[in-house]
């Protein structure tokens, strides 16, 4: 397929379909179009990682705009991650985004395929999460049949509400701000655990970390990790609050305090988190600290194709994004 391509649909003007758009730039324009469209965000430095993480095969940016005008119409991106000896094994799907004027006409369809294909062509397994009442289309259409046990649920309590901070003292545990880290070893023996050892995040993880606000790592007596919290600044003033990983709820008290007390939230507006809810510990905790205005937004369910991978859930209590993370 060339990389860019003029594309009739019935009651569309022409469109230029670019396949392999490259540039955080150009992301970054259709992060804009997307947030004054739908009010969806990203985090401030959310292409910067993405583009330091992965290589230019590993990131397939589709891109659908008016021919006449260059106006942007869609997008779509998916990214490849590999294993621990650097073979691809995963295609994250996200970022897929019709302008409301140009939906119902077959241009989403096409954009979805174009990138499904190209993940069909490596042979890895695909993953995405979607809205509820999109999940049984893709799983018909697309065989994304595989579906986690657990759900996403999103909340975006306001700074202001966190007026009931609880005390925890864990003496046989430790928090690294990760500026001073140094056992990242026990971080990849840790995170490859979360992923059924099939991905190595630790390119991403690392970049990811030097692009927040606050990223704390918790180690045990044994020297070992048991959790770690990242925090990223987002457009309006919001905070992402994730990834967060922990071995039980204590180290997630322990994590989110760490938050507050290194972050002034008062310069803030709300804390987004997209929880998973196999563990209730993250939103127990929310709605004792807020006394309960944790502002529920919505949910998204997980699915794969091709092959799932499976995780120990009672570590995970927090995703980063969405849109290119599985877990």
């Amino acid at each position: 397929m060339a990389d860019i391509g003029i594309v009739s649909f019935a009651g569309l003007p022409d469109v230029s379909i670019n396949y392999n758009t490259l540039g955080k730039n150009v992301f970054d324009h259709y992060a804009i179009v997307i947030k004054n469209s739908l009010g969806w965000v990203c985090g401030l430095q959310y292409s910067n990682v993405l583009y330091k993480s992965f290589d230019e095969e590993d990131i397939v940016f589709i891109t659908a705009s008016e021919k006449e005008t260059e106006k942007p119409m869609g997008c779509i991106m998916g990214t490849f991650w590999k294993n621990t000896v650097g073979k691809k094994v995963l295609l994250t799907i996200g970022a897929y985004f019709i302008l409301p004027e140009h939906r119902g006409k077959g241009l989403g369809d096409h954009l979805f395929n174009a990138l499904y294909k190209k993940g069909l062509e490596q042979n890895v397994i695909l993953y995405l999460c979607s809205f509820p009442k999109m999940s049984q289309q893709y799983a018909e259409r697309y065989s994304f049949n595989l579906f986690r046990d657990f759900n996403l649920a999103t909340y975006s309590p306001k700074c202001s509400d966190f007026v009931n901070k609880k005390e925890i003292s864990l003496p046989t545990h430790n928090v690294f701000d990760h500026k001073n880290f140094t056992e990242w070893e026990k971080l990849q023996e840790f995170d490859l655990r979360l992923t059924n050892g099939v991905v190595d995040r630790m390119r991403y993880i690392k970049n990811l970390f030097e692009s927040s606000i606050y990223s704390g790592i918790v180690m045990n007596d044994k020297n070992d990790v048991v959790g770690y919290i990242s925090v990223q600044e987002c457009a309006d003033r919001m905070l992402f609050v994730g990834p967060l990983y922990a071995e039980n709820k204590e180290i997630v008290q322990l994590l989110i305090n760490k938050v507050l007390e290194n972050i002034d939230i008062s310069q803030f507006s709300e804390m987004r988190l997209k929880a998973f809810t196999c563990n209730a510990d993250l939103k127990d905790i929310l709605m004792d600290y807020t006394n309960g205005k944790i502002n529920y937004l919505g949910s998204g369910t997980l699915q794969f194709s091709i092959a799932s991978i499976p995780t120990d859930i009672k570590y995970v209590h927090c995703i980063v994004d969405t849109t290119q993370n599985f877990i």
